[in-house]
């Protein structure tokens, strides 16, 4: 695998899952990790792909190592009424483990 790309946070309605199983589709050599509660049923099933892996909700002091073990850190939010108005707080969390 090339890469490793990730998300840390609730895997819910907010996650585009179109989106997501395209890139993880594309970039099939690439390695995608959703860690959080709640995956989706769709977001399971796209979890069947080998390179997708959905890891459960991890200790506040542990979720700095696996953030940082990102080689890409991601914000798969869909564009909806829901989180047109959102400040994610993941791109905060991302920025200060210095993930650009």
């Amino acid at each position: 695998m090339d890469h490793l790309e990730g998300y840390a946070g609730a895997l819910s309605f907010r996650l585009d899952q179109k989106f997501i199983d395209i890139i993880t589709s594309n970039h099939n050599k690439n390695n995608f990790v959703f860690i959080g509660t709640s995956p989706s049923e769709g977001l399971q099933k796209i979890s069947e792909k080998g390179n997708v892996h959905i890891l459960p909700p991890v200790n506040n002091s542990r979720i700095k190592e696996f953030i940082s073990s990102f080689d890409l850190c991601i914000i798969p939010h869909g564009i909806n009424d829901a989180t047109s108005s959102m400040n994610p707080l993941k791109l905060y969390e991302y920025l200060a483990l210095e993930k650009y």
